[in-house]
């Protein structure tokens, strides 16, 4: 039966998911102009640039056949924007593009994000075809309830802004800057409308309907006292929800609530573990893609470990004693420890600490408050105000305790790669944390981990790695135990950069934890503006910068990159006779002679181990290349083993005499998806052809690692290629 269900359960889950991409942009009409009609739909999100939102779709027109399209992410960088509200009905004239993101082994999944929340597009709006008009519809209603709460919280002078209108409807913009201390207090889920959120306002509201009861119960023998609490409790997290503006994980927590209703009303004794199982199902059917979110998983793995903490076996005077509860908190840190370490790249150690003070003061104070400041603000918005001003001195008192915390501390790394091996390691180490009390050898469950980490597997020799960072650069080398990075990738005007984005989450889902050696190549955006995020996120060592690459704050440790820098690393290499031998990484260019500015005075790098040579060229163009051809000739014993492509391959770089002289047995293309710049240019990929390069692209493979084993073999790894969502990234045929 289990197995009857499963397949029943994968079948709709395939054919939701298939449904879905049904309505997804035409790879046709990727880059073209369309004109769409519909609604605003929920909170529009501004910043200095531009205006981004949710756009729900009835029509689009010079498109010959039309598309089913659902939902768009737009973003509009006109002056108008300004004036765009939710709920607002438009006509625009939009570029759109199919929803995809950057593939790496590790970090943000943008496109599996956009998928699960529906969008069958994003893109820009070039113009405004016909003037908004508000529409009357309950989404466009319900956005512009939200707005306007955004917009009191911010108007009034708060010193919490950012976590009360978190807490009132649910966006979290406003806490980017404040996400990283966030997270590494372990608190993120406290200043956010949450599952646990909902589950609080919806006790509050069965607390209030059982009081009502007992009322209509005493005065009037009503029987309508012994099915309001149950009601109260479910329209109390309903509209809670409603000023999350129903987002997945708010819906999800709803289904739950309704679970746990409806047992009430049906005046049957349901064990959580089935109220858990139905609440697991009736998710899966609402929304079968939600397991590809880790949000998901980890909600889930809390609640499951929670019922198995306090329920099995404990007694109820053992169940709520202190000592229990600190244990709850510890056992929760050490089984999210690896999920969080595999999809967020690290983990707050603090958690445990934080939440025995933070959950009861904010679910307790805070959430109250904001609630019933939602609830007046449509009778009296100065009353609405006065409560959320209580509530931000309640932020603002535990923000005083918790800075006794220093900045430095509160995140964990682990210090090896995290894997299927680690995993299994640690769920056997949490099973032992739930095995009766004075059950002799539950210590031996830790056995596994501690292998792990005291003898970690041994690195190969060398692996370099190109991230993908759409139309930008991004590369990371690691020998054994020395990691240098190649450039930091782009700044995105979201607040995205590929340092703390891209590059970080790599680095700590590989076990490092440190930079020996990064180099700048030079100053464009595409190369040097995840520079500031990486150096929140990464301790670094050395560092080299282009000759036109200044950032705002200097380091302590840091020199110009020229010609005549090298540096000589060892690796161990061979399994029964260990030897050491070296690696030279050598700048070639610039030089003080060449007076080359731009795209030319980029760091040229050559990395050299055994009879493997890797050039990293940065942006050089036609001039930097025929300066560099004959100090190449005399280096190169033969043809070069991996070549990253000069500007990402464009006209302007990767001449015809470079190319003939490198021969490289691989080249990559750094670029992004369909940009319009362009690239890599269809002359350039003729001329690696045409000297039987293997052509690789991070557009179309994802990040892709190169890694060389003890005899000196090369084993080639694409992340895209790799990825067990392949499914649902329509890659065709000849991207493989």
């Amino acid at each position: 039966m289990m197995l009857v269900t499963f397949g029943w359960g994968t079948l709709f889950g395939l054919w939701s998911a298939y449904d879905l991409l049904d309505h997804q942009l035409p790879a046709e009409l990727h880059g073209q102009d369309l004109i769409v009609t519909g609604i605003v739909t929920g909170l529009v999100d501004r910043d200095d640039r531009r205006s981004r939102f949710s756009f729900a779709i009835d029509n689009t027109s010079k498109a010959d056949p039309e598309p089913e399209l659902r939902s768009l992410l737009l973003s509009w960088y006109a002056s108008q924007a300004e004036e765009l509200k939710p709920g607002d009905r438009c006509s625009f004239i939009v570029r759109l593009r199919q929803p995809r993101g950057l593939v790496n082994s590790a970090g943000f999944d943008y496109q599996s994000w956009l998928l699960q929340q529906g969008y069958s597009a994003v893109g820009t709006v070039r113009s405004l075809e016909q003037n908004c008009a508000v529409s009357p519809v309950f989404n466009a209603r319900l956005g512009r309830m939200r707005s306007s709460i955004q917009n009191s919280i911010n108007a009034a002078d708060m010193t919490n802004p950012g976590i009360l209108v978190a807490l009132s409807v649910g966006s979290k913009r406003q806490l980017s800057d404040q996400w990283d201390n966030l997270a590494r207090l372990g608190i993120v889920h406290l200043v956010v409308i949450s599952g646990l959120h909902i589950g609080l306002v919806a006790a509050l509201g069965t607390w209030l309907g059982s009081g009502l009861g007992r009322l209509l119960l005493l005065y009037r023998q009503s029987q309508a006292g012994r099915w309001l609490p149950s009601v109260m409790g479910f329209l109390a997290a309903g509209y809670y929800s409603l000023l999350a503006g129903f987002s997945l994980p708010s819906q999800r927590a709803l289904i739950a609530v309704a679970v746990v209703m409806l047992a009430r009303l049906l005046y049957r004794r349901i064990n959580p573990v089935s109220c858990l199982v139905w609440a697991l199902l009736l998710i899966a059917i609402d929304q079968p893609l939600a397991v590809l979110g880790a949000g998901f998983w980890l909600s889930f793995l809390a609640v499951a470990l929670l019922l198995l903490w306090f329920l099995p076996w404990h007694p109820k005077t053992v169940r709520s004693s202190f000592r229990s509860i600190v244990g709850a908190q510890f056992a929760l840190m050490v089984a999210l420890l690896v999920p969080s370490l595999l999809y967020m790249g690290k983990a707050s150690w603090l958690a445990p600490v934080v939440n025995i003070i933070a959950v009861p003061w904010i679910s307790l104070v805070t959430v109250p408050l904001c609630v019933l400041a939602s609830l007046v603000f449509f009778v009296s918005q100065s009353a609405a105000v006065f409560f959320w001003q209580l509530a931000d001195y309640s932020v603002s008192a535990l923000w005083l305790l918790l800075d006794i915390f220093p900045l430095s501390m509160g995140l964990v790394i682990s210090p090896v790669a995290v894997d299927i091996w680690l995993a299994i390691a640690a769920s056997i180490a949490v099973g032992g944390l739930l095995l009766p009390e004075g059950l002799r050898g539950k210590w031996l469950c830790w056995l596994p981990v501690c292998a792990i980490l005291l003898l970690p597997v041994a690195r190969m020799p060398m692996r370099l790695t190109v991230l993908d960072m759409g139309q930008g650069l991004g590369v990371v080398l690691e020998a054994q135990d020395r990691t240098m990075v190649y450039d930091t990738g782009p700044a995105f005007g979201s607040g995205f950069n590929g340092g703390s984005g891209v590059i970080a989450p790599y680095l700590r889902s590989r076990g490092i934890n440190h930079i020996d050696l990064l180099i700048v190549s030079h100053g464009d955006n595409d190369h040097a503006g995840g520079y500031a995020g990486l150096m929140q996120s990464v301790g670094v060592g050395d560092q080299i910068f282009g000759t036109d690459f200044s950032p705002v704050v200097k380091p302590a440790v840091s020199r110009s990159c020229h010609s005549d820098q090298h540096w000589t690393w060892y690796v161990q290499v061979g399994e029964s006779t260990p030897i050491i031998e070296p690696i030279y990484l050598s700048i070639l260019s610039p030089s003080a002679s060449t007076g080359f500015t731009g795209n030319n005075s980029s760091c040229v790098l050559l990395i050299a181990w055994r009879d493997q040579r890797i050039l990293l060229p940065g942006d050089i163009e036609r001039a930097a290349e025929a300066m560099l051809i004959p100090q190449l000739g005399s280096k190169l014993a033969g043809p070069i083993t991996l070549l990253v492509a000069p500007h990402h391959g464009s006209k302007t770089s990767s001449t015809a005499e470079f190319v003939t002289m490198l021969e490289p047995e691989n080249v990559v293309f750094s670029s992004g998806y369909l940009h319009h710049f362009g690239h890599p240019h269809a002359q350039v990929v003729k001329r690696y052809q045409a000297v039987s390069s293997g052509i690789w692209t991070t557009a179309e493979q994802g990040a892709i690692s190169f890694v060389w084993d003890h005899s000196g073999n090369l084993q080639i790894v694409s992340a895209r290629q790799n990825s067990w969502r392949r499914w649902w990234r329509q890659e065709n045929p000849g991207d493989m």
